[in-house]
């Protein structure tokens, strides 16, 4: 059991039992203001109340209340009792109250039904509420919206392995057809969290970032005792959590087309804007910029975390592409560019960028290009465009 610390009123513990040897002027049932409660282990207070299974994530990420918060919270409840219940959700995990049951371990008091109400609201919505009549810093939330992109991450990636078991026992037809219906592309993560703590994004990365690499300073923002810039600055970490790098001029390099009748001047760094915006690309050199300029686009747009559930396995696109998965894995970084090995086998593949050299109909094509389009999942707004693109520049090029 948690031990009473009282001033001028020494405590004596043998083997967890508390014997409070009191004071002329001081008593265990006289609680005053300069008394202090040692705020107890969550872990002792779930094994004292059986109700409670466990502490929920979302629960457990908002910060503990200050020791003088607690010590008004263990005289109200001492004198008033528990006039607030504490949620649970259907699981039995603590939602809201942990406080509470703190000062009800503190006092030696039971948990009663009156004193638990099963709630069915979401446990980050019960969390946001928690805060708002909480005091804390604008830091302090953005460590709550830290905690909540962790678990939003994971749960990210176990719906992607979920849907890779899927797909490894679905046949490659009913693949195309699922995927063609499908019209949006998962939020990322962060982006998710960002707006619904309605939090900078750049903060939150930065946050992020801190705490992984810096755990004590994260502590001391956790705290309240420094604010995000602070933290930033004494970690050296930009908010953008990368050093912004001044892009090198690259010279033009030229290039000759397959017949070598004339060589087209390209620049390696052009937009992928503006190649797809200009008229089709009908030569083989400037659709191999196209797809380049748009697989650095695509992996800018899509963390190495979140990503994209919708791609198929690399497997899958190796076999569609009619090469093995190290010639593919070798296409992807050609030019010592790394971007997304998905991403790499739709595109190179499916525009023909010569990873094979395989007889394919127009038709044939045009079928492949539609599976690449929704396999990309691109923006309604411009959806059709790259299809349109690789189309034209397909059937002139090959």
């Amino acid at each position: 059991m948690p031990i009473l610390l009282k001033q001028s009123t020494p405590d004596i513990v043998f083997a967890g039992k508390k014997t409070i040897v009191p004071s002329k002027e001081k008593t265990m049932s006289s609680v005053s203001e300069d008394s202090h409660y040692a705020i107890p282990k969550i872990t002792d207070v779930l094994r004292a109340y059986s109700e409670i299974e466990a502490v929920h994530e979302a629960c457990d990420s908002i910060p503990c209340i200050k020791q003088g918060d607690f010590d008004r919270l263990v005289g109200s409840i001492e004198a008033d009792g528990v006039l607030t219940p504490v949620l649970i959700d259907a699981k039995g995990q603590l939602l809201d109250g942990r406080s509470r049951l703190c000062a009800l371990h503190v006092l030696n008091r039971k948990l009663s039904k009156e004193m638990i109400e099963t709630s069915t609201v979401d446990a980050w919505t019960v969390a946001k509420t928690n805060i708002a009549r909480r005091h804390l810093t604008d830091t302090q939330r953005l460590l709550q919206a830290v905690d909540q992109l962790a678990i939003e991450r994971r749960e990210a990636a176990q719906r992607r392995r979920e849907g890779a078991a899927k797909r490894r026992d679905t046949s490659a037809r009913e693949l195309v057809t699922n995927q063609v219906t499908s019209k949006t592309r998962n939020e990322p993560s962060i982006n998710k969290v960002s707006r619904t703590n309605k939090v900078p994004r750049d903060k939150l990365r930065a946050a992020e970032r801190i705490c992984a690499k810096h755990p004590r300073v994260g502590e001391e923002m956790r705290r309240g005792e420094l604010t995000i810039d602070e933290a930033v600055e004494k970690t050296g970490l930009s908010l953008g959590g990368k050093k912004k790098i001044k892009p090198k001029r690259i010279k033009a390099r030229r290039l000759k087309s397959r017949d070598g009748a004339k060589e087209t001047q390209v620049k390696s760094n052009s937009r992928s804007k503006a190649l797809m915006s200009s008229s089709a690309p009908d030569h083989p050199v400037m659709l191999m910029q196209v797809v380049r300029e748009y697989l650095k686009t695509c992996d800018e747009e899509n963390s190495a975390i979140d990503g994209v559930s919708a791609y198929p396995s690399l497997e899958q696109l190796a076999k569609y592409c009619g090469c093995n998965v190290d010639r593919l894995r070798e296409a992807s970084r050609k030019n010592g560019t790394s971007i997304g090995l998905r991403t790499t086998g739709i595109l190179l593949g499916l525009a023909g960028v010569s990873l094979v050299k395989l007889p394919v109909s127009e038709s044939s094509m045009i079928e492949r290009l539609a599976i690449a389009d929704a396999w990309l999942l691109e923006n309604p707004a411009t959806r059709g465009q790259l299809v349109q693109r690789l189309n034209q520049s397909l059937c002139h090029g090959e």
